[in-house]
């Protein structure tokens, strides 16, 4: 048993040292496809070579596949790859002792869809929550503030932003950085997104309250007519920060009352409105809304 195991090994070795030709089956592997566009449809996933060569190499050649470069596609609108161009790049990838003959197909042929680059905000889905006394100074930090996404346009053009996930924030009394997830749509399966998170940022400072006397300024008052406005000055209830409560002056306000508001003669009061406010500040809040008056004729 011995020597018949070793002389059937002696044969099948100088079997497979001969030279064959024998039909393969290669799997196509699709490469360096346009960025501008993406593969719908090739005519053909997989195809057949004849091949010359010895007998140990088509053991090699069960399940091999075979990569097509389609940088270099022919065609404006109907796209295609010659049989010339495709054989070429598999005789590159077979080894030096191995000669391709003939494949089976000829020209590839390909469905593409247009690709879309689009540049999308990122809108915050976040609520936060500060300890007594203490406020967000200035707004909020998103790090990007922005993606770009590739997809098909059928994908893509629905898209005008893309929200964070949903976290909330408690407690919050100093300073803040934080790494969240970007809720990207996952139905939308050819769309690729150049972040997936967000780095949200936020400077949190203690607050005070001051009130501001400010001036009310009737406007479009016709010639002739003089209002008197009771009270004409007005009490602003400002929240901030101590350094910007500090530089906050009444001249950096402006409230008005429009004569123009005065539709009904019988009216006693006008509409106050804060005009104008410094932008540096949490809140602002007029002491009143409304303020009585006297038209006066000269």
């Amino acid at each position: 048993m011995i020597f018949l195991l070793c002389s059937t090994l002696a044969w099948f070795i100088s079997k497979l040292s001969l030279i064959y030709i024998n039909d393969t089956v290669f799997d196509l592997k699709y490469i360096n496809v346009p960025s501008d566009k993406m593969l719908v449809h090739a005519s053909h996933d997989r195809i057949t070579a004849q091949l010359e060569g010895f007998g140990f190499q088509f053991l090699r050649f069960g399940a091999k596949t075979v990569e097509i470069d389609l940088s270099e596609l022919n065609g404006e609108e109907d796209f295609f790859l010659s049989k010339k161009d495709y054989r070429k790049q598999i005789e590159d990838q077979l080894s030096n002792t191995t000669k391709l003959l003939e494949v089976s197909s000829d020209t590839l042929f390909f469905d593409f869809q247009k690709m879309l680059t689009k540049k999308v905000p990122i809108k915050g889905n976040i609520l936060l929550n500060f300890s007594q006394n203490y406020l967000l100074e200035g707004a909020l930090e998103l790090q990007p503030d922005s993606i770009t996404i590739i997809g098909p346009v059928s994908e893509v053009d629905t898209i005008n932003k893309i929200n964070t996930a949903h976290i909330v924030m408690n407690n919050l009394s100093e300073d803040f950085r934080k790494l969240i997830n970007l809720n990207l749509p996952e139905d939308l399966l050819h769309t690729t997104y150049s972040e997936n998170q967000v780095r949200i940022a936020g400077k949190v400072s203690k607050f005070s309250e001051v009130y501001i006397k400010v001036k009310v300024k009737a406007i479009n008052v016709p010639d002739g007519v003089r209002l008197k406005l009771f009270p004409n000055t007005l009490s602003i209830l400002c929240k901030g920060s101590l350094p910007d409560l500090k530089n906050t002056k009444p001249s950096d306000f402006k409230v008005i009352v429009d004569y123009l508001k005065l539709k009904d003669a019988s009216a006693k009061k006008l509409p106050v409105v804060l005009k104008e406010k410094p932008d540096g500040l949490q809140s602002t809040i007029l002491e009143t809304k409304e303020v009585e008056y006297i038209i006066e004729h000269k």
